[in-house]
């Protein structure tokens, strides 16, 4: 009975091992979600604007440029969360 407490210890640490790892993937799939929709969208727009001239600004081309200001924002906070919280890419140890 003892081992069998012990194993299932043992299982729960490893899957909460895994669920922390997940969650900082997770976070690092929507940061680079984030900047791919930034480059569709600002892609978009260029070509609307490029198709119609000037009159493509008035007809949605700045709420394109906000949408992507607003999405740039949010991958930027993920960003610093992953650095300065998660210490994502960040050696412990100093260079001797």
């Amino acid at each position: 009975m003892r081992f069998s407490v012990l194993l299932t210890l043992l299982r729960m640490r490893y899957t909460l091992l895994w669920a922390q790892v997940r969650l900082r993937q997770g976070k690092i799939v929507l940061f680079i979600v984030g900047y791919l929709l930034v480059v569709l969208i600002e892609a978009f727009n260029w070509y609307q604007r490029h198709d119609q001239g000037p009159s493509a600004v008035a007809a949605g081309g700045m709420w394109f440029s906000l949408l992507a200001v607003v999405v740039v924002l949010g991958t930027g906070w993920l960003g610093w969360e992953m650095v300065y919280r998660r210490r994502v890419g960040i050696a412990d140890e100093t260079a001797g």
